[in-house]
């Protein structure tokens, strides 16, 4: 089973400037390989599969100006490339309206290499050919490192590596269900009658990143101002998608052994009173039996 785990990269200035140096290289190389197919199918109708590019590319790579980058890595743009015509021939052989020919990538939309079998340590990660660059998560790595992606957000660094957690858990009987429906006025409503609330953080948000569009809007392009104007509305906007997703990993608990799902504040005062108990030295069952008998005297009297 393959799980995904996601960290913070925190670059020096050398680590960074590598970076941006291989995310400059990969999208030359991506749109190489995409004027290249294009080229040959337009004045020659013969078609370039990704293996000739790999073939190309190792023989580039006996120049030292082009094996500065680790291969793997340098291999990315062109498994790109080839996934991107292999959707646009399956789009058109479907006949659909719209196909959508592979685009070539400006800086603005290449942001991220992969590479296979990462060297992950307790707060680290090992990029080839750039070094140990620290990392901050917040779950620990767990079974093998299969494939890691660096992705440029912003000016942020984040690394997805995917691991190999080992067989999936057995099927277990269920022994609590809840259904959940995801509504509008509603974030989402269990069957039970809970109703977990919408606080609609677009909404909240909706005056700074309407404020920051406007300074966009007002700088010349192409201009250092336009960069860090576009920089602040990444921001605003990751801000409110930030909210979104923290609200949703946090307000339900959902227990992956008995099945119990029910709010995470509800959760927590259960865990509170019973550690409370626990400190008075009684018991939970002991507890819940006078709960009941006091009830039962009330309902008498």
């Amino acid at each position: 089973m393959l799980r995904a785990f996601q960290f913070r990269l925190r670059p020096n200035a050398t680590q960074r400037a590598m970076l941006e140096r291989i995310l400059a290289d990969n999208r030359e190389t991506y749109n190489a390989a995409l004027q290249e197919r294009r080229d040959a199918w337009k004045l020659a109708r013969k078609s370039i599969s990704y293996r000739d590019q790999q073939e190309e590319l190792t023989e580039l790579r006996q120049d030292p100006a082009f094996a500065w980058i680790a291969c793997d890595i340098q291999r990315d743009p062109l498994r790109r490339v080839d996934r991107a015509m292999k959707a646009f021939f399956r789009r058109c052989k479907a006949g659909q309206k719209t196909v959508g020919f592979p685009r070539w990538r400006s800086r603005h939309r290449y942001h991220s290499f992969g590479f296979s079998l990462p060297v992950c340590r307790e707060r680290s990660i090992k990029i080839p050919n750039v070094g140990d660059i620290r990392a901050r998560g917040g779950r620990s790595i767990q079974g093998r490192a299969k494939l890691c992606t660096v992705k440029r957000d912003g000016k942020r660094w984040i690394a997805s590596v995917v691991c190999d957690i080992g067989d999936a858990p057995e099927k277990r009987p269920v022994s609590r269900a809840v259904g959940i429906d995801v509504g509008l006025t509603t974030l989402a409503t269990l069957s039970d009658g809970t109703e977990i609330q919408n606080q609609r953080w677009t909404k909240r948000h909706e005056d700074r990143i309407a404020s920051k569009n406007r300074e966009l809007a007002t700088k010349k392009r192409g201009s250092r101002n336009r960069l860090k104007a576009r920089e602040a509305l990444r921001r605003a906007h990751q801000s409110a998608a930030n909210a979104r997703l923290n609200y949703i990993s946090q307000r339900i608990h959902l227990c992956p052994k008995c099945g119990l799902i029910l709010g995470r504040d509800h959760n927590a005062g259960i865990n509170i009173k019973q550690l409370a108990l626990s400190a008075l030295g009684i018991s939970a069952v002991v507890a819940q039996a006078e709960s009941m008998q006091a009830s039962t005297r009330e309902s008498c009297i």
